[in-house]
């Protein structure tokens, strides 16, 4: 099938019925979910919320391997504790890529897990480290902690106005600590390093995380990566893609499955047609070539995988990096695209 790019006239494509599998969100979100008003936005430095007061900020554990190192940070304003939320467990697991060089500014790959998840066990189980290293890309990943082993979206202080800009700047703070320098030794971040590029990724019920840091983090994010997804919040992503001086350069890439994901790609596609803003769909994986891969702001990919599988199995975070915006490591190895998917791996080296 050759790859369509939907235009003004988007339609919806014939959509396959799938059952809800263990870690995907249980919540039935409506097709087109009711816009809600935006809070006010406020200093970073205000409105620290109550329950940050709890955690201890601070190194808790280092772990070096051929990949890098990484390193389990406590943080204030971590997702959670959050007044109101069950969950206490403020971990953020950093990962430097051993290739990683440090400059004066620092990109930013921040990552939410879904449903049934532990930071520490999606980062292994969906080879997170792997595929931002074989990526050659010049960034550090943040792999969040959100609702520990639960079956809940919810993204605690990250929902709250300027959420995402508290978070930021106390992982930077982090990194400047003496702790966290001497874990990266030659690594280290240079005391007046500021953050660069931020991209956001999720996979499943990570989504709703992000679709909080696009409407009210405070934070200019430039990418958005979503595995099997969408789950709502359509007008959230729908008003970052359109709205904004910088709008016309950020990137999104999701790929889904079926179910409420296919579904509502489905309606962010048409849109974004409808705002002049169209998306390219690849159909099936692996049918688009890799420069208009590469080259689409907008992509939406349709997967047979399984849920489990779409953020790993065809390696598609790499994916996602190797085609973005983040700067190349000189001297560093260029992965293949996509193992499993044979006409974009085979390509790869002579289009980019």
């Amino acid at each position: 099938m050759k790859p369509r790019i939907v235009a003004v006239f988007a339609y919806l494509w014939v959509m396959g019925s799938a059952q809800a599998t263990q870690g995907q969100p249980r919540e039935p979100p409506q097709p087109e979910p009711q816009t809600q008003p935006e809070p006010q936005t406020q200093p970073a430095t205000q409105g620290l919320p109550q329950a940050a007061a709890t955690v201890t900020p601070g190194l808790r554990k280092v772990e070096h391997s051929a990949l890098g190192t990484t390193l389990w940070l406590h943080l204030r304003n971590n997702p959670f504790p959050c007044q109101g939320f069950p969950w206490l467990d403020p971990t953020t697991v950093l990962f430097v890529p051993s290739q990683f060089r440090p400059g004066a500014r620092l990109n930013l790959l921040v990552h939410f897990h879904g449903h049934d998840g532990q930071a520490e066990r999606k980062m292994a189980d969906h080879q997170l480290r792997e595929q931002v290293s074989e990526s050659g890309r010049n960034l550090l990943l943040a792999v969040v902690q959100g609702p520990l082993n639960a079956g809940d979206s919810s993204a605690g202080k990250l929902e709250q106005a300027n959420g995402f800009a508290r978070y930021a700047e106390e992982l930077l703070q982090l990194l400047r600590s003496t702790a966290v320098r001497r874990a990266l030794g030659r690594q280290a971040p240079k005391a007046a390093a500021s953050w660069g590029r931020t991209a956001l990724s999720a996979h499943s019920g990570g989504y709703r995380a992000v679709a909080a840091i696009l409407a009210v983090g405070g934070r200019e994010i430039a990418e958005v990566y979503l595995f099997d997804a969408v789950y709502g919040e359509v007008p959230r992503f729908r008003r970052w893609l359109t709205l904004g001086a910088q709008a016309s350069s950020r990137v999104l890439r999701s790929w889904y499955t079926g179910g409420a994901p296919q579904k509502l790609n489905q309606i962010l596609v048409q849109r974004l047609a409808e705002d002049q803003r169209p998306a390219v769909v690849e159909e099936p994986e692996g049918s688009l070539r890799p420069r208009s891969f590469c080259g689409a702001k907008r992509l939406v990919v349709h997967t047979m995988l399984k849920h489990g599988e779409v953020p790993w199995r065809h390696n598609a975070l790499r994916d996602a990096l190797i085609c973005s915006g983040f700067a190349k490591i000189p001297g560093v190895r260029q992965a293949d695209l996509g193992p499993v998917l044979q006409p974009r791996r085979l390509a790869l080296r002579q289009a980019l």
